[in-house]
């Protein structure tokens, strides 16, 4: 019986605003559909020309808000699980390009079973992004400055990866 190819969302605030946007789109056309099944959550539509492109290539676009309030505190779980109803069954991984330092999607994740995969794109830290990296599975990083300023020595070592970013030549 030949393997089902992974159902794979990624997620991100919006295809408008800073540059993995382009580094989220270059991975969706360059993906093995035979392997993969992408899907994209944006957290805010905002019809660009990059989101049209992206709506086309991937087999759905979801505008959820993946940036829960986080008041009043006793309620974050709860509507927490609400989001994730919509999620649960549908995808076998998360895959996280949020480069601000929100960390509620990884309660998502964790209320729907889903595995959740942070790209960290920036080398910024605070308390959030402590949050967002102990509630991931795997943090990727893009280059070894990265892992060592940020993850190198932490107790998120072990889960954290370097998938250096490439350039096609062609």
């Amino acid at each position: 019986m030949p393997q089902q190819p992974l159902r794979l969302l990624l997620t991100t605030p919006n295809l408008d605003t800073a540059g993995s946007k382009y580094i989220l789109a270059d991975l969706i056309r360059c993906l093995d559909r035979s392997a993969i099944r992408p899907s994209l959550c944006v957290h805010r539509r905002t019809y660009t020309a990059l989101e049209r492109e992206m709506a086309g290539s991937v087999d759905e676009l979801l505008e959820l808000p993946l940036r829960l309030p986080a008041r009043p505190v006793f309620a974050l779980w709860q509507r927490a699980g609400e989001i994730a109803h919509e999620l649960r069954g549908r995808f076998d991984i998360i895959q996280s390009f949020d480069y601000a330092s929100d960390w509620q999607e990884g309660l998502v994740a964790r209320r729907s079973g889903i595995p959740w995969i942070v790209v960290k794109t920036n080398l910024s830290w605070n308390r959030r992004w402590w949050l967002k990296s102990l509630l991931a599975q795997r943090i990727v990083t893009y280059s070894q400055q990265q892992y060592d300023l940020l993850y190198k020595g932490t107790v998120f070592a072990q889960k954290t990866s370097i998938i250096h970013v490439g350039i096609d030549l062609t």
